[in-house]
């Protein structure tokens, strides 16, 4: 009799981003900050340096690569600044805590 293992992989939940107007009228402190990078067109940074790719562009803000730290952000919306163009600016969105997380 062989034991039969099976590999559990955990899926991510993708977070839904809320502006500073949205939040304003709720109470609730279950919500924390990410930043996103935003192209000069309105487009977001959908990934950053993968798959032989400098960037990758999308519509939707919660598709957009979501950096904790403002440091992050600002540091790769340079990167782009100087290697693909100027006018890269970052934006603030707040969303709800997800389970387990920064924990």
């Amino acid at each position: 009799m062989g034991i039969e293992v099976k590999n559990m992989t955990k899926l991510l939940e993708q977070p839904i981003l809320f502006s500073e107007a949205d939040m304003a009228s709720s109470s609730t402190l279950d919500f924390y900050e990410l930043w996103v990078i935003q192209n000069p067109e309105g487009l977001y940074v959908c990934s950053f340096l993968r798959n032989k790719k400098i960037v990758d562009y999308c519509l939707d803000k919660n598709d957009a690569e979501s950096y904790k730290t403002y440091e992050e952000a600002s540091l790769n919306a340079k990167t782009l600044d100087m290697t693909v163009q100027r006018g890269h600016r970052i934006r603030r969105f707040i969303t709800k805590k997800l389970r387990d997380e920064f924990c």
